[in-house]
């Protein structure tokens, strides 16, 4: 939760977003991730949010043994065929978060 308060002092009924739901947001800082636009009308107010990646996320998917003998593994039912790990891994990206956007 983002208060209005914490972003201007006397900021009042923030929270009426600009986007409509269910789609993508404008990228005004032109850096691939949708901003938020925040409308605060009992103060004559627009504020705008920048988005920026915080977190790298990587996948990966290893599938043993990779060629699987279909005649070999219809004569033994009550053994698995193969084994299929799927790994994520999530890790915080350097930077300071109060960096301001476009830097």
């Amino acid at each position: 939760m983002i208060l209005g308060s914490s972003i201007k002092p006397n900021l009042w009924g923030l929270g009426k977003s600009g986007v409509k739901s269910g789609t993508r947001g404008v990228d005004i800082d032109k850096n691939q991730y949708p901003d938020v636009i925040m409308a605060a009308p009992s103060s004559d107010s627009v504020i705008i949010l920048f988005s920026r990646p915080v977190i790298d996320v990587t996948a990966s998917i290893t599938f043993n043994p990779v060629v699987i003998d279909v005649i070999k593994c219809m004569k033994n039912v009550s053994e698995p065929c193969a084994s299929l790990e799927i790994c994520l891994t999530a890790r915080h990206r350097a930077g300071d978060i109060n960096q301001p956007v476009g830097k």
